[in-house]
Formats: C-alpha cells, sequence, structure tokens
C-alpha cells in the first residue's frame, strides 16, 4: 500500500502474510522494518518482533508472552511477558525487562 503527498509516493506497507486462521502473521513496513508474529496452539500471540528486512540479526524490538497457570498447564492466562529493546541488534544484546502478572480466582 503507498501513497503520494506532495507529489512524493511513500510505501506504508510493502507485503503482508496470513496464518490459516486468518490472524496477520507478516507485514513489511515500507521502511525495511518488518513484524513478524508467531502464534501458539490457542492462537495467542507468543512473539512479535519488529526487525531491518527480516533479518535476525537486527531486531529492533521483540516480545515474547507466556500463557500459563501457576501448575504450567496452557489454560489461556497471560503468565509473563519479557519485552526486548534497543536495536538494531542480536536479541541476545538488546536489552530486556519482564513484567510477570497473577490471575485470582
Amino acid at each position: 500500500m503507498s501513497g503520494v503527498f506532495g507529489g512524493v509516493t511513500s510505501n506504508y506497507v510493502t507485503g503482508s502474510d496470513y496464518f490459516p486462521s486468518g490472524a496477520l502473521n507478516l507485514r513489511g513496513y515500507g521502511n525495511t522494518v518488518g513484524r513478524v508474529t508467531n502464534l501458539n496452539s490457542r492462537l495467542q500471540t507468543i512473539t512479535d518482533s519488529d526487525g531491518l528486512n527480516y533479518n535476525y540479526n537486527q531486531y529492533l524490538w521483540m516480545d515474547n508472552l507466556t500463557w500459563l497457570d501457576a501448575n504450567n498447564h496452557d489454560n489461556g492466562d497471560l503468565q509473563s511477558v519479557k519485552i526486548y529493546a534497543g536495536g538494531p541488534a542480536p536479541q541476545g544484546n538488546l536489552l530486556s525487562f519482564s513484567q510477570t502478572f497473577r490471575m485470582t480466582a
């Protein structure tokens, strides 16, 4: 998808791909940045990441979501999120922080 402003054409979305469920998997933003999403068997997002040209050594940010209950069963409750940021860099070189959530009955 592109648009024209002031006579200059700009690409806003350069490509996309979908899971069989219809959820968005890959998308290119038109500025060499691409987002990749991974889902679990419940079709919940487990990883979202932005990288330069879909290059795994050039992450801009990433989040990893864990969907477990207190007994480590996948019951659909969000247990934690780990966020990596500060790229472009390989995941191991990004700064990270975690958030943990507790579900109450």
